[in-house]
């Protein structure tokens, strides 16, 4: 399974939002999903 377009652009548009209204909380939160998705991509692979 692999992030689509979609995915990404969601991912940016969520990390641009809380860039521009300075909440580095969502940042990191969405920083942590992707990095938990990563892992569990890699242990299915």
């Amino acid at each position: 399974m692999r992030l689509s377009d979609r995915d990404i652009n969601t991912i940016k548009g969520v990390v641009t939002r809380a860039i521009k209204s300075n909440n580095y909380d969502m940042c990191n939160r969405v920083a942590y999903k992707v990095k938990t998705f990563k892992k569990n991509y890699r242990n299915v692979s």
